[in-house]
């Protein structure tokens, strides 16, 4: 769960802390827009503690993320369901897209292979370096 003590408002980033095989921790910094921290840190106010909280200011549970993420896709009317784990292979999709590196993207998603990230990236087979420059 998010912490708000992870969040550097300064620099635009959000730290996240990823166990490996239950023996490696894997530091994550993610950089946002600013216009998405300032949104952030109008919606946590003065609160310490957890950055998503209930109505009666307990840390949001995984049932609710998973539940909030279903709802989401159904009201996109998204014809599959939408995980966070569906989030992280489309980011890799896109960040291939952009022409990102596989290290770049290890370094956000927390992959620790870049056979992973091909794993990962959705884009299709013909979408390779062939349409960017002849071979011929």
């Amino acid at each position: 769960s998010l912490e708000i003590s992870q969040i550097c408002f300064q620099q635009a980033t959000i730290s996240f802390s990823q166990l490996k095989n239950r023996q490696t921790e894997k530091r994550i910094i993610i950089t946002y827009p600013q216009k998405f921290m300032h949104f952030l840190q109008e919606y946590i106010g003065q609160r310490r503690g957890f950055v998503f909280v209930t109505r009666s200011g307990k840390m949001v549970g995984l049932r609710q993320i998973a539940r909030t993420f279903s709802q989401a896709g159904l009201q996109a009317a998204i014809p599959f369901k939408i995980t966070p784990h569906v989030l992280r292979a489309t980011a890799v999709t896109e960040y291939k897209r952009l022409g990102c590196s596989d290290s770049d993207i290890m370094k956000v998603t927390g992959h620790a292979t870049a056979k992973m990230i091909f794993a990962y990236d959705k884009s299709s087979r013909e979408d390779n370096a062939s349409k960017k420059m002849a071979l011929i």
